[in-house]
């Protein structure tokens, strides 16, 4: 009991040494309420228990919350929470250890005690002072209406700005979905397209194949050349990857329609079939020709447009030394393994001239065999013919056929008959006169000929006009001459003085719609058989748009200027038969040629003719049917027409065009518009 009066007689000695020291302070406000601690240290004397001061912590806490140097630096608030705790806790720790310990005690020993404690160590009661009168200042200039508007502002600015970035990045992500998207539609549009044209390829295989019951029911997949036997005796597909020995099998376009030719002739190679055995009869061999024969022209004419009947157009075969006659059915041994050996080949033969058909000519020249008849009886008649049509449609190649067959046909030969005249573009040319007499002598020879003059300029059509006008010649006698002329001005005339006959070519003329086609796929077969390997299913799909595109540009032109100017198949013919290497010659092809062609005939058009309608863009139908799927986009790589700007700019020159020129190609267009069959 002693010891407890001892202690508080010790704790009110060290209350009354604090107070003294300056450690009682204004009130504070607390969490609790506005609760004000009194400096009289009886308030609570009857309860016997520590009166409660603000603490260091509580006063620099609250202090330095309030002013703005501390609002600023986190680091010095942190350090004086962290001093004032430590201070707090070695003070009273060391007040109570002092007490239980030491027993009776000075007064100048706790006061040793108190001057230890923190209240002395952080500094005098004057310093405490000034943070006083700065944590009211601050309270009052927070009272400030005008500031508390400001903070107001300041929060509903920076939500709204939060909010904007919000739907800033909301924004973003919806655009790399769509992005994701688009990137999907394209793949899946790519992968439809080529399932759909493979789809198409199939359909029509198979259409061909139900049509045409003489051929056998070998998917379109197989390889040509490995024929499906019809027994077992002799072909079957495997015998080729077994190792079985094949003969190679050719065809003549001889056109003369007989066995074993006076004069040589190009050769076209269809496929091989295996060795005959001594089972294989001569029918049975002369069955697996036709079936041959016939699958080749179905592959490079699916749609049958050439019109060749491949059973009646084989005349027979030869093989090394011996010759199979088909129509007197007549051998030179028993059986086919007696006189073909390993290293024979087998040339086929078609008709010609001693039939009066022209089967070796169409396959040669891979026109339709309705034209090319009509072509002949024609020049049969008129003996004159003229080929008009646009540029690079195969005018000269067809020019040269005909002038080849005639040759045969009159009981000459090609190396004999034919007589190519060429005219010279330059006024000036000396060589023109020489031309005019040699031209007039061969009008006037009796001996059998064929005059061919090939690619005559407009400019020249007056001086050719000429030359035959001083030739007085019989219309059923007199050489054969046929000319080719890309522009239809003063054909009239040659019609009507000279007895020229004028056949129209125009590009959407089946014969030349189709060539293009034709021609590529047999170049694709020779590749076949020379490499022995499939050609890709994409080089087909290449193959079938070339033919589209070229409809689209020369629609364009004919819209733009006219028929005269467009364009034929011959750009396209040269095509490489790699899916990459004819990736990069197409936008090679499209970019520095057939775009610059279009801009010149669209300003031509609009000088000339005055035409001033829209204009489409065939880059459209080209980028839309891009048949390559490896590599970069067609919108990527392909140039676009540009001739707008450039026709708005001749729009002042309209007025100058040459009306005479114009009434020209009117009636020469309306003219030609008519002339779809011989005049």
């Amino acid at each position: 009991k002693e010891e407890v009066v001892k202690l508080r007689s010790e704790i009110d000695h060290l209350r009354v040494m604090s107070i003294s020291a300056g450690v009682n302070v204004p009130p504070v406000a607390t969490s609790n309420g506005q609760r004000k601690s009194t400096g009289s240290p009886h308030s609570h004397d009857g309860a016997g228990e520590l009166l409660r001061h603000p603490s260091l912590e509580s006063v620099t806490s609250h202090r330095s919350s309030m002013s703005s140097s501390s609002k600023g630096s986190k680091t010095d608030k942190s350090s004086l929470n962290s001093f004032g705790k430590q201070g707090k806790r070695s003070w009273i720790r060391s007040s109570f250890s002092k007490a239980f310990n030491k027993g009776k005690k000075s007064k100048n020993g706790s006061a040793s005690d108190a001057e230890h404690s923190p209240m002395h160590t952080s500094g005098t009661p004057s310093s405490l002072k000034p943070i006083t009168g700065s944590a009211s200042r601050l309270d009052e200039i927070d009272a400030v209406p005008q500031v508390v508007e400001l903070k107001k502002q300041l929060e509903d600015k920076d939500s709204a700005l939060t909010d904007v970035r919000l739907d800033a990045l909301d924004k973003a992500r919806e655009v790399d979905i769509l992005k994701e998207t688009i990137n999907r539609l394209k793949t899946e549009n790519k992968l439809l397209k080529h399932n759909y044209t493979m789809l198409e390829r199939r359909m029509r295989a198979e259409s061909r194949a139900s049509s045409q019951q003489s051929l056998s029911a070998m998917p379109d997949e197989d390889p040509v050349y490995e024929v499906p036997p019809p027994s077992d005796a002799s072909f079957s597909a495997s015998n080729r990857s077994s190792g079985c020995v094949t003969l190679r099998v050719t065809v003549s376009v001889d056109f003369s329609g007989t066995l074993r030719p006076t004069s040589s002739a190009s050769e076209i190679s269809i496929g091989v079939i295996p060795l005959p055995n001594h089972q294989t009869t001569w029918q049975e061999l002369d069955s697996h020709l036709y079936r041959l024969f016939s699958e080749y022209i179905s592959r490079i004419d699916p749609c049958g447009a050439l019109g060749l009947q491949c059973k009646e157009s084989m005349i027979g075969y030869e093989f090394g030394d011996f010759v199979r006659d088909i129509e007197t059915n007549s051998a030179p041994s028993p059986l086919p393994a007696n006189v073909i050996g390993q290293n024979s080949s087998i040339r086929i033969y078609l008709r010609g001239v001693a039939q009066r058909c022209l089967d070796g000519l169409i396959l040669d020249c891979l026109f339709p065999l309705s034209t090319l008849d009509q072509l002949l009886k024609v020049l049969l008649q008129s003996r004159r013919l003229i080929l008009f049509g646009a540029t690079g449609i195969g005018k000269s190649n067809l020019a040269r056929q005909l002038a080849k067959y005639l040759s045969i046909r009159i009981g000459g030969s090609p190396q004999d008959c034919i007589v190519d005249v060429k005219i010279g573009d330059d006024e000036h040319d000396r060589s023109v006169a020489q031309v005019q007499k040699q031209l007039e002598s061969l009008l006037r020879s009796s001996k059998p000929t064929v005059i061919l003059i090939d690619n005559v300029q407009r400019h020249r059509i007056a001086f050719l006009s000429a030359s035959f006008g001083s030739v007085d010649t019989p219309p059923k006698e007199g050489p054969y001459v046929i000319c080719t002329v890309n522009r239809a001005s003063q054909l009239p005339e040659m019609q009507v003085h000279h007895n020229f006959r004028i056949f129209l070519l125009p590009n959407n003329m089946e014969s030349i719609r189709g060539y293009m086609g034709r021609f590529l796929r047999r170049r694709i077969l020779e590749n076949e058989f020379r490499d022995d390997e499939r050609a890709s299913p994409e080089i087909y799909r290449i193959i079938e748009f070339l033919p589209r595109v070229l409809g689209a540009v020369n629609a364009f032109i004919e819209k733009s200027n006219s028929h005269d100017v467009t364009i034929g198949p011959r750009l396209f013919l040269q095509c490489p038969l790699d899916v990459e290497q004819s990736r990069d010659w197409f936008i090679k092809l499209w970019n520095q040629m057939i775009i610059p062609y279009m801009v010149k005939v669209a300003k031509e058009g609009v000088k000339v003719l005055g035409r001033c309608g829209s204009f489409e863009d065939p880059t459209d139908l080209v980028c839309e049917q891009w048949p390559w799927l490896e590599g970069p986009a067609a919108e990527q790589v392909l140039k676009r027409l540009s001739i707008k700007e450039s026709i708005s700019g001749q729009s002042g020159n309209i007025a100058q065009f040459d009306p005479l020129e114009a009434l020209i190609r009117i009636q020469s267009n309306n003219s030609n518009a008519t002339q779809q069959e011989v005049v």
